[in-house]
């Protein structure tokens, strides 16, 4: 019985397969009798049962390139001992290395540490007022750097400006996304030349490097 659907069901265009795929191409050709010779082809791979709904979901691409990254992994396993896979086992690994793409890398965790502002964990987290105005924002263009009351370009400053300067009570306030910067960035400030840190400040300025610079 056939493992999936027909090939024909799956465009695939002549630079998807080669004469040896599912075999090496590096000059690395099985003998005959070789157990490499019994991998299928990229195309009999992409007709499988798994990989031909997967093509729902993901570019067609990506599912060429997964089918191939699986066989040479199966090819690699077979010259070091390892038993053929069969048809259906190098399609679940595919559509498993697809699922594993699609999830990405970052994931919820528990705060545990005691700190509660920690780089390693994503900062702080947003409270709902804060995603609800990104997710607003976000979702078509802004005004980041457009002054819209004088119809030209604008400063990306001014939204959080007003803000800063409402809770700390300063005539004009910056903000940088990094420490880093701030060390050039806070002597070009004339406002800011005559500034003086709290006896709370923090000593040390410390760069995403990990080394520190005395205040």
């Amino acid at each position: 019985m056939p493992d999936g659907p027909p090939s024909t069901d799956i465009p695939v265009t002549q630079s998807d397969t080669r004469p040896n795929d599912g075999m090496p191409s590096d000059g690395d050709a099985p003998a005959r009798g070789d157990a490499r010779r019994r991998l299928p082809s990229v195309d009999r791979l992409l007709a499988s049962t798994a990989l031909h709904e997967a093509a729902q979901h993901y570019g067609h691409a990506l599912i060429v390139e997964v089918a191939r990254e699986t066989l040479a992994t199966a090819r690699a396993a077979i010259r070091a001992g390892a038993a053929v896979p069969t048809m259906t086992a190098l399609a679940r690994d595919a559509a498993q290395q697809l699922d594993r793409l699609a999830r990405g890398t970052l994931y919820p965790v528990i705060n545990a540490t005691g700190v509660i502002i920690h780089t390693n964990l994503g900062r702080a987290p947003l409270s709902s007022a804060a995603r609800q105005a990104m997710e607003a924002v976000a979702a078509g263009y802004s005004n980041l750097e457009y002054d819209l009351d004088a119809g030209e370009r604008g400063s990306r400053h001014v939204h959080a400006e007003s803000l800063l300067c409402r809770l700390t009570g300063a005539e004009a306030a910056g903000w940088l996304s990094t420490t880093m910067p701030g060390l050039f960035y806070w002597p070009s400030r004339p406002w800011l030349a005559d500034a003086r840190w709290s006896s709370h400040a923090v000593s040390w300025w410390r760069s995403a490097a990990g080394f520190a610079f005395p205040m």
